[in-house]
């Protein structure tokens, strides 16, 4: 059995679709159907959906009043969107 990992040189939002692609390459070789993200404003839930393939997403935000009291880091917008794919 051979395992890979992943180093980048900077942390950012640069490196969101080569960490799905390798999320999704090792659960395609474990036979893994569902996948948990963490998406604080949609960005990398909606790139997972883009890929996704036959696999079920669960997306998990900030708690609401994280950054600011009493608001949500995701746009409602998004989240309707995302909801709407699934």
């Amino acid at each position: 059995m051979k395992y890979e990992v992943y180093y980048w040189e900077k942390p950012g939002k640069e490196n969101t679709e080569a960490t799905i692609d390798a999320a999704l390459q090792r659960g395609k070789e474990l036979g893994i159907r569902n996948f948990v993200v963490a998406s604080c404003v949609g960005n990398t839930t909606r790139i997972l959906c883009e890929k996704r393939g036959d696999i079920d997403i669960v997306s998990v935000a900030h708690q609401a009043g994280f950054r600011e009291s009493g608001k949500c880091e995701m746009p409602k917008a998004v989240e309707e969107e995302l909801v709407k794919k699934g």
